[in-house]
């Protein structure tokens, strides 16, 4: 179920909110997000929500009632990590490794695709967060299985994230506040990530598309306008859907932390990951890079510990040799930084490399990856032979033209105030203005746009 369709917007999200409000205990509202979330899983994977839920049972049963010590809690922890990684190896690699062996050995073994679950990779990454902070004792246990089916399954980050460990959240299952701050201020960022999404991300994809799928021979400046517009409509299209989930979370009380922090004003690649899709850069440095002894180990301990960690978090992001490029291309530059250790390489310079990784992460094969970078490279191919205001729309150029021009030459723009319902004028009659003008845009584009799914639903 899409966030920006019209089955969620009009029907799924009204009902529980509805049904959230008319309990005041704090129990009853648990059990109606259970409800929905349940409901929400069924309707896009009846299967893989079943496999979960079992080793869910195992994990709860084994840890936490089990009280017998033939089985110690560090064989418990490793048992069930390896449960949890071998479905995800299962699930989302198994065609990826099988076409690896059939190219490294000449061989042509035919199997049955495997399909892959919803949501796949977030929800074993927050069981595995579980486990290893519950084994390491920086989360106390559920109170009872329900708190942990909720932590699972809270329908607003299953898909897409933001991946939220345990301890951020699980006091929030017992008490939270609900007051019209809060509402106001999720139904703010439920607005604003409607229209990353329909409005900025589905708008930009349309020119993204007419370049990587065209079959012309085009002016650099064509790709070069192309991958731009893929660049920020990766980002408004995930940032979008962190948006909406916690604007979800905020209308519910509960607090989901943030995910983006304006990553393309990042000053260097390191800054850069400490901005962008901020809760799995988090993930990998604390349960993977620091236990492979992070940087305490000298400079080339520490660059193979970051290339083993962007090879594995190119591979989280899809089964496939692009996107174990695009990892060693980001921890080769990380090594770089560390190494000579450069505290910053300009906004410039780091957008500028962003820039050209969102190509390989774009273009599954190596040989048309090459030819985009070679077509975007041609200077001497400047010659416009399709008029380029009837090739992309002069509208849609234009929203591109502003994008960059506040991602890297504005430096008064601030949109904190939709980020903080803390904020004295959280309810200020601009941002009211604001908001009013934003729906009327994204029901406008929603009903001439078609739906396009949100680009992260693949990993």
């Amino acid at each position: 179920m899409i966030y920006s369709s019209s089955l969620f917007l009009y029907i799924f999200l009204p009902l529980f909110l509805i049904s959230y409000f008319s309990f005041k205990n704090i129990g009853s509202k648990n059990y109606v997000i259970i409800t929905f979330s349940t409901f929400f899983y069924l309707f896009g994977d009846f299967l893989f929500f079943s496999i979960i839920l079992i080793s869910m049972f195992f994990e709860y049963y084994l840890i936490f009632r089990y009280k017998k010590n033939y089985i110690s809690n560090r064989f418990k922890t490793i048992f069930f990590v390896l449960i949890n990684l071998s479905l995800l190896l299962y699930f989302k690699y198994f065609n990826f490794f099988q076409n690896l062996i059939n190219d490294l050995f000449y061989i042509n073994q035919v199997s049955e695709s495997i399909y892959l679950p919803l949501g796949i990779s977030f929800i074993i990454f927050q069981k595995i967060s579980f486990l290893l902070d519950t084994f390491d004792k920086k989360v106390s246990k559920p109170k009872n299985f329900i708190h942990y089916y909720m932590y699972i399954f809270y329908f607003p980050q299953i898909i897409a994230g933001p991946i939220v460990r345990f301890k951020e959240i699980s006091a929030q299952f017992h008490k939270r506040t609900h007051n019209k701050k809060k509402f106001y201020f999720g139904f703010s960022l439920i607005v604003i990530g409607l229209f990353k999404k329909i409005v900025i991300a589905d708008s930009l994809s349309i020119l993204t598309e007419s370049v990587f799928n065209s079959n012309q021979v085009l002016p650099f400046y064509y790709y070069m306008i192309g991958n731009l517009s893929f660049t920020f409509q990766l980002y408004f299209d995930f940032s979008g859907y962190s948006d909406i989930a916690i604007g979800i979370g905020s209308c519910c009380g509960i607090n989901i932390p943030k995910n983006f922090n304006y990553p393309y004003k990042a000053t260097s690649i390191s800054d850069f990951w400490n901005r962008w899709h901020m809760s799995l850069s988090r993930w990998m440095k604390d349960y993977l890079y620091i236990r492979l002894g992070g940087n305490r180990l000298g400079n080339l301990r520490t660059s193979i510990n970051l290339w083993i960690v962007f090879l594995l978090s190119g591979l989280w992001h899809g089964a496939s040799y692009n996107f174990i490029l695009w990892g060693f291309f980001h921890g080769f530059f990380l090594s770089i930084e560390k190494i000579f250790r450069m505290p910053k390489l300009g906004k410039l310079l780091t957008f500028f490399i962003i820039f050209n990784s969102w190509v390989i992460f774009k273009i599954e094969n190596f040989n048309n990856l090459m030819a985009f970078y070679s077509s975007m490279y041609n200077f001497v191919n400047f010659t416009d032979t399709h008029n380029i205001l009837l090739f992309f729309n002069p509208l849609r150029l234009l929203l591109l033209l502003f994008i960059l021009y506040l991602v890297l030459f504005d430096r008064k723009i601030n949109f904190d105030l939709f980020y903080s319902y803390k904020n004295e004028s959280v309810f200020s009659e601009k941002k009211l203005l604001f908001l009013i003008v934003f729906c009327l845009i994204i029901c406008v584009t929603k009903f001439n746009n078609t739906l396009s799914p949100f680009l992260y639903f693949r990993f």
